[in-house]
């Protein structure tokens, strides 16, 4: 028996019905931000609790403003709301003021008044004059906001600081705010998308010919299973067929691959030249409604591509959807610690960018296009080692919106500290790549959410984050060097145990087994310092090289040092 064989996972769907785990997802949701602002309240400064509250639903409160056509309010009431950018500017710039005079004690009816007044003639004028002077197109965006936001930090951690007294209050609250906005905000944007069954039953005659594209490189052992597992699937023959490219594979992936060459799959093979060349050529010779890219080395569930269909007869205008995607090899710590990260990150995330029709990234090891808004997109491109990341950002500026589906796949994750380092490394150093390849989005009104939400986010994750786990660490050493042992204490006690919550509440939503639960506690406190570093290393490769090879890390198939029983 090998390996992919003895793999039982851990997975499958819950016994439960669909009603039971909502609900049951429903109140662990509850039970988790409701925990996390009484342990706050006990283990924290009541005003680290507050502030962290009200950037919040500040945040919240611009992203429902800022969007024109399909706003936050509409979507859950259906009561159409179309605000000014200015007003959701000025509600910013009263919270910031309104937050600094509470704290400094001045706070009263007159001086709140004259906030009001500072703050809409601010935002008045910004939104005026930015277009007359060429700063941008539109009223306000995503450089006024995320100045905005970086001047309001500033001035917020400046004044925690004269507040307080001491520095690492002012990096403790900075790590909380991070914490705290993915918790209240992400989070229960992804339960509640997972909670309401946007699922369209189309009948077979209506299921939309699928084209699969498997480009293969160096993949001997996977493969044939991955071509066996898709041929497998629960979708008519009739409306399904599969392409393989070799991209000039120097193992036994063209003779594994032509061994299973039949009327529902043909397998070509060319000159090695980059996984972008591969998908493209197999998109050439495409013939179904619905393109379907998957990676070599994972494979798809039985009922996928019907859940693709589903996706995609939910609206008109979804151009694409990206799949559910889970880790198959949990051999050791480090293959746990990312299947937790890709249901306690990767996919909640995804889920929550879904709310707004806008997930920045189809996977490559199961992404699903209608052929027209590849069309638009046009294909692959190779100036990035993230392909997939950048034509889904291509589809978005297209006018097309993306979706999650529950299509599953299931793929193989690094199992070693050095595999994952190099894994990580690629994916930044793309990412990095693309957002400056389409840096123009900041700029452009018309993009909308790539414009008020992707990139900001992305942006965030990519150069807040990192800084803020490194700003934690020296806060850390800082107060202890200070005998300040019991905000330390604080501060781990409070991430520990919501972590614990949050892991057991995405588990759960996720249908994934409990026993993944305990790795919350270094994903959420060490993963972050392994990422700033891989970050760091990925900004001066994307720099100072040009090399954009596919990548090689290790894998279990090929590994003779695995044991395959």
């Amino acid at each position: 028996m090998n390996i992919w064989q003895s793999f039982r996972g851990g997975g499958g769907e819950p016994k439960a019905r669909a009603s039971d785990r909502q609900r049951g997802v429903l109140t662990l949701c509850i039970v988790l931000l409701a925990s996390s602002l009484l342990t706050g309240w006990v283990l924290l400064p009541g005003w680290m609790v507050v502030a962290c509250a009200s950037v919040t639903v500040v945040f919240g409160a611009a992203l429902v403003a800022a969007e024109r056509r399909h706003s936050l309010v509409d979507r859950l009431f259906g009561v159409r709301v179309r605000v000014p950018g200015w007003v959701w500017l000025s509600v910013v710039t009263g919270g910031a003021l309104t937050l600094g005079l509470a704290e400094w004690g001045v706070l009263t009816g007159r001086t709140l008044a004259w906030v009001g007044l500072i703050a809409i003639a601010a935002a008045v004028t910004l939104s005026t004059l930015a277009p007359l002077v060429g700063v941008m197109r539109m009223s306000v965006s995503a450089p006024l906001w995320l100045v905005a936001v970086g001047v309001g930090a500033a001035a917020s951690f400046a004044l925690v600081v004269r507040t307080t007294g001491t520095v690492s209050s002012a990096l403790f609250l900075t790590a909380f705010v991070v914490f705290f906005t993915y918790l209240w905000f992400v989070v229960p944007l992804a339960v509640y998308r997972q909670s309401v069954d946007r699922a369209v039953t189309v009948a077979p005659e209506s299921l939309p010919t699928m084209s699969v594209v498997v480009p293969a490189y160096n993949e001997a052992g996977y493969v044939g299973r991955c071509i066996d597992r898709i041929l497998a699937a629960d979708y008519p023959a009739e409306r399904l067929d599969v392409l393989v490219v070799d991209d000039g594979s120097t193992d036994d992936t063209l003779v594994e691959a032509t061994a299973r060459v039949g009327p529902r799959v043909a397998v070509y093979s060319k000159p090695n030249g980059g996984k972008h060349a591969a998908l493209n050529d197999g998109l050439d010779r495409t013939t179904g409604d619905v393109v379907v890219v998957v990676d070599a080395d994972s494979f798809v569930d039985a009922g996928a591509f019907r859940a693709v269909a589903a996706s995609f007869a939910s609206g008109e205008r979804i151009g694409a959807v990206a799949s559910d995607v889970r880790v198959v090899n949990r051999k050791n710590g480090i293959s746990r610690l990312q299947t937790l990260e890709y249901v306690l990150g990767i996919n909640t995330f995804r889920r929550a960018f879904d709310f707004f029709g806008a997930v920045p990234v189809v996977p490559g090891c199961l992404g699903a296009f209608r052929r027209e808004a590849l069309r638009d997109a046009g294909g692959y491109d190779g100036d990035t080692l993230t392909e997939d990341f950048d034509v889904t950002i291509k589809v978005l500026k297209a006018g097309w919106t993306v979706r999650h589906t529950a299509a599953r796949v299931w793929t193989e994750a690094p199992y070693s500290l050095r595999d994952l380092y190099r894994q990580r490394l690629r994916w930044n150093r793309g990412n990095v790549e693309v957002l400056w390849k389409h840096r123009d989005v900041l700029l452009d009104d018309d993009a909308r959410f790539l414009h008020r939400l992707v990139f900001p986010f992305r942006l965030g994750s990519m150069l807040l984050a990192p800084v803020v786990a490194v700003a934690v660490v020296v806060a850390v050493a800082v107060s202890l060097v200070q005998g300040d042992v019991a905000s330390v204490a604080g501060m781990l006690a409070y991430f520990t145990i919501v972590g614990v919550l949050l892991a057991t509440l995405a588990v759960r939503m996720e249908g994934e087994s409990v026993r993944l639960v305990p790795y919350s506690v270094p994903l959420i406190v060490l993963f972050p310092l392994f990422q700033a570093v891989v970050i760091a290393v990925s900004i001066a490769s994307a720099l100072l090289s040009t090399d954009r090879s596919w990548a090689n890390v290790q894998r279990m198939a090929q590994d003779p040092a695995v044991e395959r029983h």
